[in-house]
């Protein structure tokens, strides 16, 4: 008999790739433990914090990891990723990010921590237990919502934090910190039509582009992702995720509505700039200016 599969909801916090494709956190998510595993490749990695199992399963399909450890205080949470994102060399434990008892020290050569401390009382718990249990040339990824932007009154955050701040914050406990920004921006595509190469509820194409990026403001990004260590962090490449679809609209049909709409309203607005100064330039407008001349000096007189 068939053991049941354990049933999880969505909550916008934590994704559920089953029920969440397409949605915009969809991708946010995605594109972080992509990000993340330029720096696994046979290594032993921990996603602290690993939610449904997702991203370990990433960190270890795509990543190429030797070993993969996912913890989460949240047992449903574990269960579900044990059943739905297991392979041979991904462990999920039932743990807490604030204390790592299952791993002694020295032991992880790369932890990816992302969208956690926010919903953390005390971040330094974290932080100290990340240092004890990284090898000495080790990574710590982690990302947090820029608290400039990050919408107001999330019941489940406790502890947002601005990027100069979460800069300052790690350069406390690793010698090298890395800052990128993540976000949402429009972009123009030129492809090569290839097979999939990455598929996790959405099929997606692995390439190197030639990238024309805008530069940009981290204090106005959506999520800020930094790389810390206490050697020389590599050169990472920018991830990119393309897709045509967010929560069922068609982008590529809503940025040409768009641009439609724009053109319609300054054909508008043109025409009644014509017709105002066509107005302006008539005899009858000239001449009720001076009849509303006449009416001011007539009535100023009689005050008098």
């Amino acid at each position: 008999m068939n053991k049941k599969k354990s049933a999880i909801k969505s909550t916008g916090e934590r994704l559920v790739p089953k029920l969440d494709r397409g949605k915009a956190y969809f991708y946010e998510h995605l594109s972080r433990y992509l990000f993340a595993s330029q720096l696994t490749k046979g290594k032993v990695v921990l996603d602290a914090g690993c939610g449904t199992g997702y991203g370990s399963f990433i960190l270890s399909e795509y990543g190429k990891a030797k070993r993969v450890y996912g913890i989460d205080i949240t047992p449903e949470a574990i269960n579900y990723a044990q059943q739905n994102y297991s392979l041979k060399n991904i462990n999920y434990l039932l743990d807490d990010v604030e204390e790592l008892k299952h791993f002694p020290n020295h032991s992880l050569e790369v932890i990816v921590c992302f969208e956690v401390i926010e919903h953390l009382q005390m971040v330094d718990e974290l932080l100290q237990q990340s240092k004890r249990v990284l090898k000495e040339d080790g990574f710590f990824v982690v990302s947090t919502p820029n608290k400039h932007t990050s919408p107001k009154g999330n019941p489940f955050h406790k502890n947002e934090i601005y990027p100069k701040d979460f800069l300052r914050l790690l350069k406390s406990y690793y010698k090298e910190v890395d800052l990128y920004q993540e976000g949402f921006e429009f972009s123009h595509v030129i492809k090569k039509d290839r097979q999939l190469e990455v598929s996790l509820e959405e099929d997606f194409i692995k390439d190197s582009y030639l990238g024309f990026l805008p530069p940009g403001d981290i204090a106005n990004s959506e999520f800020v992702l930094a790389v810390c260590s206490d050697y020389p962090i590599p050169s990472l490449q920018p991830v990119l995720m393309n897709s045509r679809y967010v929560s069922g609209f068609d982008l590529r049909r809503g940025f040409v509505s768009l641009t439609e709409q724009f053109n319609l309203m300054e054909f508008k607005i043109n025409a009644l700039q014509q017709e105002l100064a066509a107005v302006q330039a008539s005899k009858f407008f000239k001449i009720r200016g001076v009849y509303h001349k006449i009416r001011r000096w007539v009535l100023s007189d009689k005050k008098q």
